[in-house]
């Protein structure tokens, strides 16, 4: 099945799979707050569709955050316990180490980070004189490294600071540099960190002493008009130094955003001006046993006539190897014929066969305590049948997983989902479960179709077994439409309720 990148690109959860895909990490989407754990980015809920200008924002983020969950030792960052102004400066330098490590492995990166680097820091800035301009400073020069158009800019900050204090941006530099050329680890960038801490500490401690010595030389007399000036001078360089001592002991607080932050801040505006709510499950833990011997064996004699049904359902088309042909694709190994033979080009045939992947969800919310039973029977039977079938990979998932668990992200993420079989696995008997919860069914599928969306099946299916009406109606119609435009095929079962009919239309039963 062919993808469209188009649709791809007009959903957030699509993107988010594209994306974990991609680097190897896990993207959920839901809520309205963008966040990393260390583990996991959490994307908040955005509709694509109206906010087209987000994309690139969100593409940036998740390169960004990606960098971070490969290459930072988040272990040893807590173990070091940073001051405020510590880990700012960690945070910039920091950025720019793990962001150029992925670039090394994902050279595209490169366009998304110089993107999100001009669009936070390129445009006109108003430069003050408080200490915290020589962070700032900092800031404007690891960034320049990468995007030259920050030059203006990063001049303009350090003529502030130089006014303050002559002589300060050179030593900074000093370390900077240093660190441009040495910093290859977490360890590195924590390291160049509290050099520059240091550096501001002891500028601090030395303007302070230099003060005192003139307020002795007033008392004892020894101060002549011919120091006036120079007086007024080392007071303000006095004052802007005990600013900076007050920044260093800042208990609380960031001293300056990083981009991360700034991201995190747009997304999230962005977010509360969405009236979509796409959310997609995560996978959460559900309490399994096997189905008893007896349940196996009925199930097995009452699905005998399954299988070739199901088979000769399942026919979809197959590529073929390349053949030699009279038009196609010209095939460079043959010219030496082109006197004697017309079959010049190579041609990829198809035929009929079966390529499918076929993905049940099942209704395991407390209302189904009644009929679970039945339903995992059901769903063992058709995954049993359908692995038999050369050609098709099955998976089977149940939502929600553990109430707790299902209540808990509620009130953060999304609604949770639990696997019983995945697609590759060889199927087992660990089908009997309680039923319990609410029904999260929209974000379900939005997970169903993110699993199977990137899958090399030319036919993607995904099953809905249900009672009942799912939480969010909205979030399921979207999730289906959007699958629908992707290629994907949904069929639903109704149990008793017809609100899977009223959803899926012919296609449920």
């Amino acid at each position: 099945m062919k993808i469209n990148n188009k649709v791809i690109m007009r959903s957030l959860p699509m993107v988010a799979a594209v994306l974990g895909k991609q680097y190897g990490v896990k993207v959920e989407v839901g809520g309205t707050a963008a966040y990393t754990d260390g583990n996991t980015i959490h994307l908040p809920s955005i509709d694509l569709e109206k906010q087209p200008d987000v994309l690139n924002l969100i593409r940036s983020y998740c390169d960004h955050e990606s960098a971070h969950i490969r290459h930072t030792d988040f272990n040893y960052l807590k173990s070091q316990n940073l001051s405020q102004l510590a880990m700012s400066l960690f945070n910039f330098i920091e950025d720019w180490r793990v962001e150029n490590e992925l670039v090394k492995q994902f050279p595209g990166c490169r366009h998304n980070f110089n993107w999100l680097i001009k669009h936070h820091f390129a445009g006109d800035i108003k430069v003050t004189d408080q200490p915290e301009e020589i962070i700032n400073y900092v800031l404007y020069t690891v960034r320049h490294w990468d995007v030259q158009d920050l030059k203006d800019n990063r001049q303009k900050i350090a003529a502030i600071v130089e006014k303050q204090l002559p002589g300060l941006t050179s030593k900074v530099n000093t370390i900077i540099d240093i660190c441009k050329q040495k910093c290859q680890s977490t360890v590195d960038a924590v390291y160049f960190a509290k050099r520059i801490v240091e550096l501001l500490k002891a500028l601090s401690e030395e303007h302070t002493k230099q003060q005192q010595k003139q307020s002795k030389k007033k008392l004892q007399g020894d101060y002549t008009g011919a120091f006036k000036n120079e007086d007024k001078q080392e007071n303000k360089r006095a004052i802007y130094s005990s600013s900076i001592k007050k920044m260093i002991n800042n208990p609380s607080g960031r001293i300056v955003k990083d981009m991360e932050r700034m991201t995190q801040g747009q997304l999230n505006q962005s977010a509360q001006n969405s009236s979509v709510r796409d959310t997609v499950a995560v996978e959460g833990s559900k309490h399994t046993t096997a189905l008893r011997k007896c349940d196996i064996d009925y199930v097995k004699r009452s699905s005998i006539a399954l299988h070739t049904r199901l088979q000769s359902l399942l026919q979809s088309s197959k590529l073929k190897r390349r053949r030699p042909a009279r038009h196609g694709r010209l095939n460079p190994s043959r010219l030496y014929k082109i006197d004697t033979d017309s079959k010049l080009f190579l041609r990829n045939e198809q035929s009929v066969g079966i390529n499918t992947s076929i993905h049940i969800l099942v209704d395991t919310s407390g209302s189904m305590r009644r009929r679970i039973e039945l339903a995992s029977q059901s769903c063992y039977a058709i995954a049993d049948s359908l692995s038999k079938i050369n050609g098709v990979s099955v998976a089977v998932s149940s939502f929600p997983a553990n109430a707790d668990e299902n209540k808990a992200a509620l009130g953060n993420i999304c609604p949770t989902i639990y696997p019983l079989l995945k697609h590759g696995e060889k199927v087992h008997t660990n089908f009997s479960m309680k039923a319990t919860g609410t029904t999260p069914m929209g974000a379900s599928i939005w997970w169903a179709i993110q699993q199977d969306l990137l899958r090399e099946e030319s036919r993607k299916i995904i099953i809905i077994i249900t009672d009942g009406q799912p939480d969010e109606m909205q979030n399921t119609v979207n999730a289906i439409n959007k699958g629908r435009e992707l290629g994907l095929e949904f069929y639903g079962i109704g149990i008793v309720d017809p609100t899977i009919e009223r959803i899926l239309g012919k296609n449920s039963e």
